[in-house]
């Protein structure tokens, strides 16, 4: 599912469209599970990811992993950032976790220097 968030941002911009993802789940009639979270410039998100070796060989070669991380942004408008995640293995991989630090930066957004 696809949305359209029309409230203004922390960009200097009066108003903007953010697309965002969001999930959203009819559990009964009368009630409803949606999950969209944001506090202040901390955006949390869970990946999963599910690879097929190419020297496979024979059996379940199918690995899963599953990725908790939060994007926390450096800049007043957001478009550098620094993501966090730590990596958990879910089937019979050879290493147990792995940790991941990435610098993002949105240059459609604006310089590298822009809003520190």
């Amino acid at each position: 599912m696809q949305a359209l968030d029309p409230k203004p941002d922390d960009s200097e911009d009066s108003e903007e469209i953010i697309p965002y993802l969001a999930y959203g789940k009819q559990l009964t009639e009368k009630t409803i599970f949606q999950s969209s979270a944001r506090r202040q410039a901390a955006f949390p998100g869970l990946e999963v990811t599910v690879t097929i070796p190419f020297d496979a060989g024979e059996g379940d070669s199918v690995q899963w992993t599953v990725l908790p991380q939060v994007r926390v942004g450096l800049t007043r408008g957001g478009h550098v950032a620094l993501n966090r995640g730590v990596e958990f293995p879910l089937s019979d991989q050879s290493w147990d976790t792995r940790y991941h630090l990435v610098l993002r930066w949105d240059f459609a957004d604006g310089s590298f220097f822009k809003g520190w």
